[in-house]
């Protein structure tokens, strides 16, 4: 079969990302989308009092300044254009992230293309990219999580050119007469992004940590003066954008870091390990699909086992479907009522979950393919060791709503490209392996795009 021209795959995948984003929005009950906790409130205090609030002023206010005040921008123009209208003005911040889940979308696609050679590949990674659920849901939401996270690979994608720019330079036999002044001002502008990550959530901080591994691990394998001084500017910027809140907090609470109640279970909890009440073992899809089902059993999600203490099974139902979270009016821990039942075919959910299985395997594959080429994905593996280490010792510390794949969306672009791997590796099996493979992907950016669209137009 020959492959389509780049141009066409490019706009395919641009209505693809759009169409179903725009359904999402018009179609939402509530004014602020789809949202887990309300990040509404600081902003609206701000607005209010002109100040920012204190963390204990509301259940999110807890959270670095960032997010708050650029939402307070949208929010008070959204306010004078509408005459006060309040819902409207809380709609508007839910469409700014989906502008942000488009650049989201655009950085992820510009991570994986700097390793992905082959178009076919590049093209069903991508289509599976722009209709993955998890993204597609959040995407129409007042929350940091994809404000935070595209910030982040923001960072993550300049330190990868930088690296690349600074190869050349090493290759380049007349790099004394390139200018200077592009690589230092890459690296302000990585720790100008890795700060801003940090002033939006905490998790933030796990970036700025993570490129000074790298940062730090370019110094010690090649000891010039010239990486150490990358090295000493990048923690210097990085520290000065993004250690606003922590110095904050410190002078004024005597603390580096504050929190609403859940945070405080966790510091009061903190010495507790809770490996026994977490299942690292157990896959339940048959579980999980219970949960969706039209006669499923009423009640929070905390209170069931697949999403709530099996590791596995919680984070693949939650990339795959809503878990229920919006599509059953029991299950959402805010009992507002917010989001009315959507009767989404059980059948279709069960193709999702059985089909999203297929880049599964081929990321189980394309991991142990990335083994044998550890320079080349290096900076993957460090990103991927620093983000679990640090959200595993999160979620062990308390056991209620802690297992979200939202707050791993920073590491999509390395799972992408391992399934890439799988894909490599079956076409040394055999090409029609390989193309088995891509027609089952292909199915199941079907599936999702079907999913999508009954998620944003039903109920």
């Amino acid at each position: 079969m020959k492959t389509p021209p780049g141009w066409l795959v490019a706009i395919s995948l641009i209505v693809v990302a759009i169409t179903p984003r725009v359904l999402l929005g018009l179609s939402a009950p509530a004014p602020m989308g789809y949202v887990y906790d309300f990040y509404h409130e600081p902003i609206q205090l701000l607005y209010e009092n002109k100040k920012l609030p204190e963390p204990a002023d509301c259940w999110q206010c807890y959270q670095p300044p960032l997010f708050t005040l650029v939402g307070y921008v949208i929010y008070a123009a959204a306010m004078q254009a509408t005459d006060g209208n309040v819902d409207q003005s809380l709609q508007a911040l839910a469409w700014f992230t989906t502008l942000v889940s488009l650049a989201f979308l655009a950085l992820v696609f510009l991570i994986v293309q700097r390793f992905v050679p082959d178009l076919r590949h590049l093209a069903v990674v991508s289509a599976l990219l722009v209709t993955l659920p998890v993204v597609f849901i959040a995407s129409y939401s007042i929350e940091s999580e994809l404000f935070c996270a595209t910030i982040m690979l923001g960072a993550f994608y300049l330190y990868l050119r930088y690296t690349d720019a600074e190869a050349k330079r090493t290759n380049d036999a007349d790099a004394d007469a390139q200018p200077h002044w592009k690589s230092w001002a890459m690296v302000v502008a990585i720790g100008i992004l890795a700060g801003l990550a940090a002033l939006t959530k905490y998790s933030g901080l796990l970036m700025i940590i993570a490129l000074g591994f790298l940062f730090a691990g370019r110094f010690l394998a090649v000891r010039t003066r010239r990486r150490f001084a990358h090295l000493a500017i990048y923690g210097g910027v990085s520290a000065f954008a993004g250690g606003g809140d922590i110095l904050t907090n410190w002078l004024k609470r005597d603390q580096l870091f504050t929190g609403n109640r859940a945070w405080q279970n966790v510091e009061t909890k903190g010495h507790e390990n809770l490996w026994d009440w977490y299942e690292f073992d157990t896959f339940q899809l048959s579980r999980l699909l219970d949960l969706m089902e039209p006669d499923a059993e009423p009640g929070e999600l905390k209170r069931f086992r697949a999403y709530n203490r099996s590791v596995l099974t919680s984070h693949y139902g939650q990339i795959y479907t809503d878990c229920s979270i919006f599509s059953n009016p029991t299950r959402h821990g805010l009992h507002k009522g917010l989001y009315p039942e959507k009767p989404i075919p059980i059948a279709l959910i069960a193709t999702i979950l059985y089909a999203g299985l297929i880049p599964v395997l081929l990321g189980i594959l394309g991991f142990f393919r990335a083994l044998t080429r550890p320079r080349e994905h290096l900076p993957l593996f460090v990103l991927t060791i620093v983000f679990l280490t640090f959200y595993t010792a999160w979620f062990l510390s308390y056991p209620e709503w802690m297992l979200k794949t939202k707050y791993l969306l920073t590491l999509l672009p390395f799972a992408l490209i391992l399934c890439v791997g799988g894909l490599r590796l079956a076409k040394r099996v055999h090409p029609r392996v390989e193309q088995g493979f891509l027609g089952m992907l292909w199915g199941l950016v079907g599936v999702c795009v079907g999913y999508n669209v009954v998620f944003a137009v039903v109920g």
